[in-house]
């Protein structure tokens, strides 16, 4: 019973971040303000790129293929965005809510990730 929960859980956390990845796809130029400044020359390209490194951790945790370190970069990729992104955000009094929010949920995806890498498999 509990590789039948695994794997739904799997397939859901696939899933969502895959909805994720077609909104970085879709909604490049809006998503591109969230940047860093001092990689603003290159926002859309990046938001592009997250959106199929994305695409190809969602279809890698559906599929249990190298889900080990798909798990790992997204956990990775997670945490970069929490301190790159959503703590600057914390400083604004209008945005500190919305940001922790994001923190929380992010940093949750994050240890996720790292859960299917644990469970996951290497090839």
């Amino acid at each position: 019973m509990n590789m039948n929960l695994t794997t739904i859980g799997r397939i859901i956390f696939g899933l969502t971040i895959a909805f994720f990845g077609i909104g970085h796809l879709t909604n490049a130029n809006a998503m591109s303000g969230m940047i860093p400044s001092f990689l603003s020359g290159f926002a859309v390209p990046m938001v592009y790129f997250t959106g199929i490194c994305l695409l190809a951790a969602a279809v890698s945790f559906i599929i249990n293929r190298f889900s080990y370190y798909s798990g790992i970069l997204l956990a990775i990729f997670l945490i970069i965005i929490v301190i790159t992104v959503h703590m600057p955000g914390l400083s604004d009094p209008a945005m500190a809510q919305v940001s922790m929010s994001m923190i929380v949920k992010d940093t949750a995806m994050a240890a996720g990730a790292l859960m299917i890498a644990g469970m996951g498999k290497k090839s």
